[in-house]
Order: structure tokens, then sequence, then C-alpha cells
């Protein structure tokens, strides 16, 4: 009978980030014709990878808010970066229209929208990070949080 033992981390940090590699070279080949994108699949691989038993970690965000923060930067710098390199189109007003209609309507009307759920629909704090002054990276240590019961939390998520 073969005995299996549990692999390194640093093996399956490699073999994730592979993956990963892998995926993001080869899925948006293969799905050109389908109507999913590559982070429709990459949802539903963490979907499926956390709903297994033997997984014991669960991502919760707000027991980790500085690797959420932190982590969740790196995510919007990269899908900019993106959407940044996809552009392939020269500049003139006439061919920039339908961008400049997203940026001046939808941009602000979505802002709008979502400011008003998380508000009003979520009972969220409005403005926190502005009022409080907070710049990145700053220490949050004495930057009380407000949870969804209204129970003031530290930096650490208690």
């Amino acid at each position: 009978m073969l005995h299996f033992s549990a692999p390194e981390p640093y093996i399956l940090w490699l073999t994730g980030a592979g993956m990963l590699i892998a995926l993001v070279a080869w899925l948006p080949l293969a799905l050109k014709k389908l109507p999913l994108s590559l982070p429709i699949i990459c949802i539903g691989i963490g979907a499926a990878v956390f709903s297994i038993p033997a997984v014991t970690l669960r991502p919760m965000p707000l027991d980790y808010p500085d690797i959420t923060e932190r982590f969740t930067e790196f995510v919007v710098i990269i899908a900019l970066m993106g959407a940044g390199l996809k552009l392939d189109r020269s500049f003139s007003w006439r061919r920039w229209g339908v961008t400049w209609r997203l940026l001046i309507v939808t941009m602000p009307i979505s802002i709008v929208a979502i400011t008003a759920i998380g508000g009003w629909g979520l009972g969220l704090a409005l403005g926190g990070g502005a009022a409080a002054g907070r710049e990145p990276g700053a220490d949050r240590s004495r930057a009380g949080r407000r949870c969804a019961g209204g129970a003031a939390q530290d930096g650490r998520g208690r």
C-alpha cells in the first residue's frame, strides 16, 4: 500500500502559479467563441477549490484586512494595465467618442449607484476613507473601522 504525504507549500505555490500562467496564456484562445471570460473561469475555479472539504483555508476578507487591501490594489493595477495594453486605436475625439461617454456619463452613474447600494442597502459607512484622511500604507492601528453591526474594529479585524 502506498502512503502519500502532503506536498510542501512551496511546491503547491509553484504548481498554482504554473497553472495560472498556462490558464492566462491558453484559455482566452479556447474561449473566443464562447460567452465566457477568463475572470469568470477563475471565479469558478476558486469556488470549486474552496468548496472542497479538505481545504481548510477560508479566505475571509474581514479576517485579513491588510492582505485583502494589498491584494485588491494589485488586482486593480493588473486589470488597468491589461486594459491599457488592449487600447489599439489612435487618439482622435471622434474615435474615442464611446470612451468619453463611458467616462463622463456611465462612470459617475456607477459610482453613485454603488455608493447608494453600499450606504443604504448594506449599511456601510459612506466616505469612510476620505473622512479618516488615510493615506495608502498609513498605520491603521489607531483608525477604527465599522463592521455591518456597527461595532468598531481595529486594523486587525477585531
